[in-house]
């Protein structure tokens, strides 16, 4: 666990350590709040696919980063807790995005939130080969492939596998987030204090 950011007007959870996931999240908070600390922790997600599939596995996917967070001892009980899961999604035949789901949960208010992340389109052929390298006898093969995506378009466009967006499209990985993030903080904080 690391502090990235110290003193503010709210204290926020992300539950990965990846600053493409962390750094997006503490600037879109302080745009909204003004000041915020925003700490990534380290979380296991054991219970689905190394690539979800479908907007259920991606769900899944950021409730447990969420559940694994909660479980850490050091953690207040009643702190905001962010959780980012990206995923794949087959819209019409064979056109997949990625995508990314954020869930906000705060017990404190009891405010859950949900948001998503525009979509990255995929070329099938990169989503074939994830789909043929994931054994037929893959235990998590119910929530998606054992092989990302993002891996697979990395070594694709000979970029790292978190600028494989960026080498796509133009836009990076981080400002997808950022731009879903911020949505999410305003709706937040209107949540938390209404006008």
């Amino acid at each position: 666990m690391y502090i990235l950011d110290s003193g503010g007007d709210i204290e926020v959870i992300v539950a990965s350590d990846k600053d493409v996931k962390i750094s997006p999240v503490r600037q879109a908070f302080q745009a909204v709040f003004g000041k915020a600390t925003v700490t990534g922790i380290s979380v296991d997600c054991t219970a689905i696919a190394t690539q979800p599939v479908g907007f259920a596995a991606g769900v899944k996917g950021a409730e447990e980063r969420i559940n694994s967070a909660r479980n850490i001892s050091s953690l207040p009980k009643d702190i905001p807790i962010i959780a980012i899961e990206n995923f794949l999604l087959e819209i019409g035949e064979d056109k997949w995005y990625d995508l990314g789901v954020i869930l906000l949960n705060d017990p404190k208010h009891n405010v859950n939130l949900q948001t998503f992340t525009q979509m990255t389109p995929v070329p099938s052929q990169i989503v074939a080969l994830a789909q043929e390298a994931t054994p037929e006898d893959y235990p998590l093969k119910w929530s998606g492939l054992s092989v990302t995506v993002g891996s697979l378009m990395a070594n694709s466009l000979q970029v790292s596998h978190n600028e494989w967006h960026h080498a796509l499209t133009g836009v990076s990985r981080r400002d997808v987030i950022f731009l879903a993030v911020q949505s999410l903080a305003g709706i937040y904080k209107n949540t938390i204090n209404p006008v």
